[in-house]
């Protein structure tokens, strides 16, 4: 069996992704939310179960690995649709985010459908080939995080922003 190449490995897995959002998308659609707002409600949801009743927007934006400022549009769609509200916390500068009764109906409504759904996504699989592919994401996941990290340590941050200053606008001081 041929290896194949990272990049036909990385165009094979991008392209999956766009599959899994044209049938993610349509599933989330017949309950009036999309993907990401599932994503926002779900992380609300674990929150809540292991005692967290809200979450700073921070937060969510973190467990997620998305931008604030879209982790911003999404409540803020959410909260008009009632589905979560936000409140203040002591620092005023953080907006904390909970759970409506309203979004924790929405959840259960979703996922009295939803392992079907999940499950119907991998019966292409084997319980073995499954189990593997199961591993096989935490390896990959565990070697991104350690790239993610390391390309977001203060020295690299640093060495990249001396590289990105065009000559004439670099501190004498910087080599």
């Amino acid at each position: 069996m041929e290896i194949p190449p990272p990049e036909g490995t990385m165009l094979r897995l991008v392209h999956n992704m766009g599959l899994l959002r044209q049938i993610m998308d349509p599933y989330f659609v017949q309950f009036g939310i999309s993907s990401p707002q599932w994503g926002i409600l779900r992380v609300l949801q674990r929150a809540y179960d292991s005692g967290e009743i809200s979450l700073p927007q921070k937060e969510i934006s973190r467990r997620l690995l998305i931008q604030p400022p879209s982790v911003t549009a999404l409540v803020d769609r959410l909260e008009r649709m009632g589905l979560l509200h936000r409140g203040s916390s002591d620092d005023l500068r953080v907006r904390m985010v909970a759970l409506t009764d309203a979004g924790r109906k929405m959840i259960a409504d979703v996922q009295e459908k939803h392992p079907d759904q999940i499950r119907s996504l991998f019966s292409g699989f084997s319980p073995s080939e499954l189990e593997d592919f199961h591993a096989l994401l935490g390896k990959l996941g565990t070697h991104l995080a350690l790239i993610s990290a390391r390309s977001q340590s203060p020295t690299n941050i640093s060495a990249n922003s001396a590289k990105a200053k065009p000559h004439s606008q670099r501190s004498p001081h910087t080599k």
